[in-house]
């Protein structure tokens, strides 16, 4: 079945989200991407040195950014990448999002220090 124009644009939207977000994530030094650039939203990534679920709590209690931190419900997945003792970090974007949030996600994750 094929999408429509909107859903389409829709999906394009998203993926730019993803590969911006990702292309920023690679700037930062202390922190691992795991996904790749994606039409449903999702980047998963790590701090090379701090628990995922501490990254989390960082970025929701100071900075007011929901992401997930932990297994994600995949715990094969995790021994697979070798994330199974600290967790992933993911953050999920949807059309309403826009860059100016990746900026201030960027910049949230460019602050926490262990």
């Amino acid at each position: 079945r094929e999408l429509t124009l909107y859903q389409r644009e829709i999906s394009e939207k998203i993926y730019r989200l993803t590969y911006y977000c990702i292309e920023k994530l690679r700037t930062l030094s202390d922190y691992t991407v795991y996904s790749k650039p994606n039409p449903c939203g999702i980047v998963a990534f790590k701090h090379n040195f701090l628990q995922s679920e501490y990254i989390a709590s960082v970025l929701s209690e100071e900075y007011d950014i929901a992401v997930r931190g932990g297994l994600h419900c995949a715990p094969l997945m995790h021994k697979a990448l070798g994330t199974q003792d600290e967790g992933l970090v993911r953050a999920s974007f949807s059309h309403f999002n826009d860059t100016s949030e990746i900026d201030a996600l960027i910049d949230a994750l460019s602050k926490i220090k262990g």
